[in-house]
C-alpha cells in the first residue's frame, strides 16, 4: 500500500509542474519538445502505470470477493 501512496504523491507532484519548464528552445526562442521533456513524460507515464495496475488488481480482488481478506 505504501508503494501506491508514494506513487500517487509523486504523480500528483509531477502533474502539478508546468510542463513548459521541460521544453527546450530552438535558436529563435520557440519551445520544442526534446530529451528533457520526454524524460519528464516517461516518468509521469511510469507513475501512472503503477497506479493503474494497483487499481486494476484491487478491482479484481473486490470482484473475486476479497479472498486475501478471508484467509
Amino acid at each position: 500500500m505504501s508503494d501506491l501512496e508514494r506513487s500517487l504523491e509523486w504523480l500528483n507532484k509531477r502533474n502539478e509542474e508546468n510542463w513548459l519548464d521541460y521544453a527546450e528552445q530552438d535558436l529563435e526562442g520557440n519551445a520544442l519538445l526534446g530529451k528533457k521533456f520526454f524524460s519528464y513524460k516517461a516518468h509521469i507515464n511510469g507513475l501512472k502505470e503503477v497506479c493503474a495496475k494497483f487499481f486494476g488488481d484491487t478491482m479484481q480482488a473486490i470482484v473475486a470477493g476479497l479472498p486475501s481478506v478471508q484467509e
